[in-house]
């Protein structure tokens, strides 16, 4: 049965659907993502009016909708920006004939290599896709993630096997030497992704993760990444670090989907440890992993501050946080919450693509 609360959803996610899944050259429009997670929030109707009101003006709409059908080859076009129609025709129909847990099965090896592109957002949006069961939502957040798709390693390159629980796997990460590249310093996250898996070394460390043999230990791999990540962000509230906690939920909801949780995992810290490096997080950055994190706010007024905010990642970030926190008993979470409401209030929070170097340590 269809509750009033999911059919006021699904006319926002329809709604948000008019506009294209990406803006000014490569930035994701999170409408779509937000509006899901302020529903999940308790945000009120004119509360979510409000940041339609604000966020939508910067936005472009669709071009005219393609008849939902099959391409022969979809991987051809990963990677393809210009491909979003055709792609999200592919996917809403297949849908439609086949039900999401057989695409699902089906594309996520295909897609995980590039769950970097445009900053993680491709994968985050199917995530909370996923959480809205909105069939509509999920095609187009299929379709965004494939077209953005960054591969960071050759497709036929060796995987090593991972030897790393994540503590080593992070301090290895961060002690990669900085590589010369013209986009190490570009405002897009995506881009410095890329420019660091030239980095000397980076493919060595990044496939070094020791992710077990099991689901259950995939699973297990993505929660203790998540907490580190959540420890990290909870010190700087480092904008990049943000997207790789909320690009770490959707990965855990997205495991039971795929065919090969272990390589899932694998593939993806391959995008995460790219992620931290455009963080320009380094090897100094390691000893807040073992330092206290500041007093937390309380949930209740982190999801009101969330509901109100027309920021693009509060509602997002805050629901992320409060997923975690519903299967980890760790303060973490909270406490990364309160870190990015706090940088808000102060009106630090950074453009997006850009960084907070607030109360972070000397840049490596």
């Amino acid at each position: 049965m269809t509750t009033d609360r999911a059919i006021d959803l699904y006319a926002d996610l329809d709604a948000a659907a008019r506009f294209a899944p990406s803006f000014d050259n490569g930035l994701s429009s999170h409408l779509a993502m937000t509006l899901h997670a302020q529903h999940r929030l308790g945000a009120s109707a004119g509360q979510r009016a409000a940041f339609l009101a604000a966020y939508t003006p910067q936005l472009t709409r669709r071009d005219a909708a393609w008849a939902d059908g099959p391409l022969a080859n979809w991987p051809a076009h990963l990677g393809q920006r210009h491909a979003f129609e055709p792609l999200r025709a592919h996917f809403a129909h297949a849908i439609g004939v086949q039900g999401l847990p057989t695409v699902l099965a089906q594309v996520l090896p295909h897609l995980l290599p590039g769950a970097g592109g445009d900053a993680f957002h491709g994968l985050i949006r199917l995530g909370h896709a996923l959480d809205a069961g909105h069939a509509p939502e999920q095609a187009q957040a299929l379709a965004y993630w494939a077209c953005c798709a960054l591969p960071l390693r050759p497709a036929q390159a060796v995987w090593p096997v991972g030897t790393l629980a994540a503590p080593a796997w992070l301090a290895g990460v961060l002690g990669l030497p900085r590589p010369v590249h013209p986009d190490l310093e570009k405002p897009r996250i995506a881009l410095r992704m890329k420019a660091w898996a030239t980095a000397q070394g980076f493919d060595a460390a990044a496939t070094a993760l020791a992710v077990g043999a099991t689901p259950a230990s995939a699973v297990a791999t993505v929660d203790a990444l998540a907490a580190q990540a959540a420890r990290l962000y909870a010190h700087t509230a480092n904008f990049t670090v943000l997207h790789v906690i909320t690009s770490l939920w959707a990965l855990r909801m997205l495991l039971p989907h795929t065919p090969d949780p272990v390589q899932a995992v694998r593939t993806y810290a391959v995008a995460m440890a790219a992620g931290l490096r455009a963080a320009r997080l380094g090897a100094a950055h390691a000893d807040l992993l073992r330092t206290p994190v500041p007093p937390p706010l309380d949930w209740a007024t982190l999801r009101a501050h969330a509901c109100a905010s027309t920021d693009d990642h509060a509602a997002k970030f805050l629901w992320a946080c409060e997923q975690w926190a519903g299967v980890s008993d760790d303060a973490v979470y909270l406490a990364a919450a309160s870190a990015q409401w706090r940088g808000l209030t102060a009106q630090t929070a950074p453009a997006s693509g850009a960084d907070t170097w607030a109360a972070l340590p000397a840049r490596p």
